[in-house]
């Protein structure tokens, strides 16, 4: 202890109190104080003059934290920490919740959208009208380029326009996906830095990492990418629909006896995609997980000639993956057979009641046109089913990411930003802050670490560090010092006992 404090001098030896646990000694002034716990030998040394020790109390509180909630007393009381609530599963609302506050963007988007979808809604028409003009025009022996230069010119103006109105359009749903990835690694991260320490004790970093890049990226690039083919495609339809009622209700009407069957087995099937890309997802987590537990401590690796069994443990997580995969991929082969064949039958049955009304009478063009209208909307409705099989999907991966973000962390402390305390303008800008000087004591403490809590750490200790008094725990390693300290500091919460940090 001289070695240790040298300015201190030779301390006096006390008797050795036998308490069963870890082996404290406690340097106070100026009366004896004791750290009482279970176990081992428990010293005390000589009284130190004054030496300033600058605390968090909740009296006068401290930069680095802020009750959640104000009491009334001078003691932080501590319950022990519940177990962490299940995260509700995401909603396609909560995703596109995610686009809200650039609702700005998707309104000029959606301008841009409806603009694009009825120019090309219009290719068809005047497509079937630059056709019957040709056919009109040889079969009277008058065909001349004067004959279909309008209708032709009235299909270069609708590709025109439609191609300029889509980029634009394009253009706006790849800032609003940009800005919503932002958005949504800002809050995850935003909600990983106020998690408490035992969170990090128990989540490994590389499936942390994994869900701040990964998980992120094919969520937000989801909800745009979709966003932008749902909207365009329901606005084709719309387009689409009026005008095949224009041409023929009939055969309009026929042309969606296959609608309800594609709509079920779409939800079907996206309900077993949900599933599926959850465990996907967890899986390559899983295998960053242990990559990057490797990597970083290749040393440790090498040293026990550990790389085959990572090596192992890395491809049968992968394996596990690509099984999930094979599973994907049999559901994938019933689904498209199911919804490209279900779409043709129906358009058999309409090829045979068109033929009819050729019979009787129905122009050529208009049954061009409504062929052409039949295959849009075919590919309309795929494309719908596409779109809902993606959000499932990214369901599936921001599940993991949602549970991150509406974690609230175990305590009654949390950190409190240095330019949301002082009014810093930057995090970087280095904030003086005052000085305090309290009353430190734990009373009746159990603690276990979150990533341990079969074995107890400390055991009904209790300690007192009086203000302006210097206060050292001495003991072997594993004793519970630096647990002691980090109790102090609110890296962590007791499981029973309070922790007084009030003013002297």
């Amino acid at each position: 202890m001289a070695a240790f404090l040298p300015e201190i001098g030779r301390p006096t030896a006390l008797p050795s109190v036998h308490c069963g646990g870890p082996c404290f000694a406690a340097l106070t002034a100026p009366r004896n104080r004791f750290a009482r716990g279970l176990g081992g030998q428990l010293r005390l040394a000589a009284t130190v003059p004054k030496f300033p020790v600058p605390v968090a109390t909740p009296g006068r509180r401290s930069s680095l934290f802020r009750p959640r909630r104000s009491a009334p007393s001078t003691e932080s009381r501590v319950t022990p920490p519940g177990d962490e609530e299940p995260g509700k599963k995401p909603t396609v609302g909560k995703l596109l919740r995610l686009l809200l506050p650039d609702a700005y963007l998707l309104g000029a988007a959606f301008v841009f959208l409806v603009l694009a979808a009825t120019m090309q809604a219009l290719m068809p028409h005047y497509l079937s009208q630059t056709l019957g003009a040709i056919i009109d025009g040889q079969s009277a022996g008058v065909l001349t380029y004067r004959t279909f230069r309008r209708p032709l010119l009235s299909l270069l103006l609708a590709s025109m326009g439609g191609a300029i109105f889509a980029s634009i359009r394009g253009a706006f749903f790849i800032v609003i996906g940009a800005r919503a990835s932002v958005r949504l690694r800002t809050r995850l991260m935003n909600s990983l830095t106020e998690q408490d320490i035992g969170f990090f004790d128990t989540t490994k970093t590389g499936e942390i990492t994994s869900r701040l890049t990964q998980d992120c990226q094919k969520s937000a690039d989801q909800v745009s990418y979709n966003v932008n083919i749902f909207a365009r495609t329901v606005v084709g339809l719309l387009v689409t629909l009026c005008f095949m009622l224009y041409y023929s209700r009939t055969l309009t009407f026929i042309s969606f006896v296959t609608v309800p069957v594609i709509v079920l087995l779409s939800k079907k099937y996206g309900e077993l995609m949900q599933a599926l890309s959850e465990k996907t997802q967890q899986k390559l987590a899983d295998a960053n997980a242990v990559a990057e537990e490797a990597l970083s401590s290749m040393s440790t690796v090498r040293s026990f000639a550990g790389e085959t069994s990572e090596k192992a443990r890395f491809a049968s997580t992968l394996d596990e993956y690509y099984h999930l995969e094979r599973h994907r991929a049999k559901f994938y082969i019933a689904y498209l057979t199911s919804t490209m064949a279900l779409p043709q039958l129906g358009n058999c049955v309409v090829f045979l009641i068109m033929g009819h009304l050729c019979m009787r009478g129905m122009p050529a063009p208009s049954l061009l046109a409504f062929v052409f209208y039949l295959n849009s909307l075919n590919d309309g409705f795929s494309s719908i089913a596409d779109v809902y099989t993606n959000i499932v999907q990214a369901l599936g991966s921001a599940a993991r990411v949602f549970e991150l973000i509406e974690r609230k962390p175990s305590g009654s402390l949390r950190v409190t930003p240095l330019d949301e305390e002082h009014g810093a303008q930057k995090a970087e800008v280095v904030v003086a802050r005052p000085a305090v000087a309290g009353h430190l004591a734990l009373s009746g403490i159990n603690f276990s670490y979150p990533a341990r809590k079969g074995r107890p750490i400390l055991r009904s200790l209790s300690l007192e560090c009086p203000p302006g008094k210097v206060t050292a725990l001495v003991g072997p390693s594993g004793g519970g010092k630096s647990t002691c300290i980090g109790l102090f500091k609110r890296l962590y919460e007791p499981d029973a006992g309070t922790v007084d940090q009030a003013e002297s």
